[in-house]
């Protein structure tokens, strides 16, 4: 599905609890419309999700607006498109054509469950 690598790092001197995980999230895949990446649960992701093409990739089965520059009509729109996101836990991303080639980069987070603040994220 894609290269993944889990880095650990401590939060905040004596107060944290435990270390925090942070994995790293590189999916790259084209010529499929199953779902390429599902947000683990007690996780969130921040990073980026981008497609190669006027139809654009869809979270949750509902397609993104897919050309960049606003065209209605695909003789006049020019595809492609990267968006930087945050998913919540559960959240599914996929192509939504099979001719896409679909990215997706970035970094899953554990969900703090004390010291939340509007910062935080």
């Amino acid at each position: 599905m894609g290269l993944n690598a889990s880095t650990s790092f401590a939060t905040g001197g004596a107060a944290a609890a435990a270390p925090v995980t942070m994995t790293q999230i590189w999916i790259n895949a084209s010529n499929t419309t199953a779902i390429q990446y599902t947000v683990p649960a007690g996780k969130y992701f921040k990073g980026f999700v981008g497609h190669n093409s006027s139809q654009s990739f869809q979270i949750n089965g509902i397609s993104t607006h897919g050309y960049f520059n606003n065209a209605m009509f695909a003789n006049t729109a020019s595809g492609a498109g990267t968006y930087d996101i945050v998913l919540a836990p559960g959240t599914t991303v996929n192509a939504a054509a099979s001719s896409n080639a679909l990215y997706i980069h970035g970094c899953e987070y554990d969900i703090p469950t004390s010291g939340l603040s509007s910062t935080s994220f």
